[in-house]
């Protein structure tokens, strides 16, 4: 049995992912970086905390 290797085209999801990663590769300089595991963690999870507590006031609203 002879198969051939079907190929898929990417999502439009994946395509758009794939964009952005080609750009943050590209111009490093617009994003933050973080020499420390545990500050990187600690930061993202208070911006989090920060954009739920704004969703919940906007929809209080």
């Amino acid at each position: 049995m002879n198969k051939e290797k079907q190929t898929k085209k990417p999502s439009k999801e994946l395509e758009e992912a794939l964009k952005e990663l080609e750009y943050m590769e590209k111009h490093p300089e617009e994003y933050k970086t973080y020499t420390n595991v545990e500050k990187m963690f600690k930061e993202i999870l208070n911006e989090e905390k920060d954009e739920k507590e704004i969703k919940k006031t906007n929809s209080v609203e």
